[in-house]
């Protein structure tokens, strides 16, 4: 119920095995249109990847990178994720939760007083939603304007992740740097007033999907949000272990999704 049964590994983009590196490409092909030299190019540029094994074999994977700002003097820590894949055996079992606070903790004791904050880019509606469903305090949101401090800190982590990008004139939206492009799969929702609102809110704030563009998004890893994470993230677990485990989609993927 718990994942006892997913073990979550991490190391850095050189330390990936040949048949790692295959085996992710392979899981991945099957979720976006790209070149493996593309999305390999996109791997070596995280700091770190984190590799979910069910029986050793290979079912989730993700890149991670620091991004460090300085605003008003005063340093602080973007996280950012990037070419995450979960099968649908693994969603629902709180693999992004444990592999968050696990980053986050590291990274705290390496620096107690820095704020830190997700960081990503929002290619699909599941990614989006896995952010504004999961946290207090998050950008993008409905009826919720950027600070300007989080706002500053966007635009940083813009500029690393993406240095010669130049948004959309008419939507805001950034065109995928890298050719990569996520398919479009259909995810059942449950139709409540807040998932209703969302699903607008984003089809009216990345009208572009379809084609690869992406909307950054912030949320402050505080105490708050980690309280709103967990809240969900354990009841999704205990009826995950209760589900009849899902099969294997080809092509069934998200950015980000617990």
């Amino acid at each position: 119920m718990f994942n006892g049964s997913l073990k979550i590994s991490y190391r850095t983009p050189s330390e990936l095995s040949v048949d790692e590196k295959a085996t992710i490409w392979s899981l991945f092909q099957g979720a976006a249109f790209a070149t493996r030299e593309a999305y390999e190019a996109s791997v070596a540029g995280m700091d770190e990847i984190f590799l979910v094994r069910k029986r050793g074999a290979i079912v989730g994977f993700g890149g991670i990178k620091f991004i460090e700002v300085t605003y008003k003097a005063r340093k602080h820590l973007l996280i950012y994720t990037g070419r995450v894949f979960f099968e649908p055996s693994v969603r629902g079992r709180m693999v992004a939760p444990r592999a968050g606070i696990r980053t986050f903790f590291k990274q705290l004791l390496k620096n107690p007083f820095r704020p830190c904050y997700w960081f990503f880019a929002s290619g699909t509606l599941s990614s989006y939603l896995v952010m504004a469903k999961n946290f207090k305090s998050c950008w993008p949101y409905p009826d919720k304007k950027w600070p300007e401090k989080e706002e500053f800190l966007r635009d940083a982590g813009i500029q690393v992740i993406d240095p010669i990008g130049q948004p959309d004139p008419e939507t805001g939206t950034y065109p995928v740097p890298d050719g990569i492009i996520y398919k479009s799969v259909p995810k059942r929702l449950h139709a409540t007033p807040q998932t209703d609102a969302l699903i607008a809110y984003y089809a009216g704030l990345n009208p572009r999907t379809d084609f690869g563009d992406g909307v950054f998004c912030l949320a402050p890893l505080s105490l708050r949000n980690w309280i709103s994470v967990f809240s969900y993230a354990i009841p999704s677990a205990i009826k995950a272990g209760l589900r009849r485990p899902a099969k294997p989609v080809r092509g069934n993927a998200v950015n980000v999704d617990f």
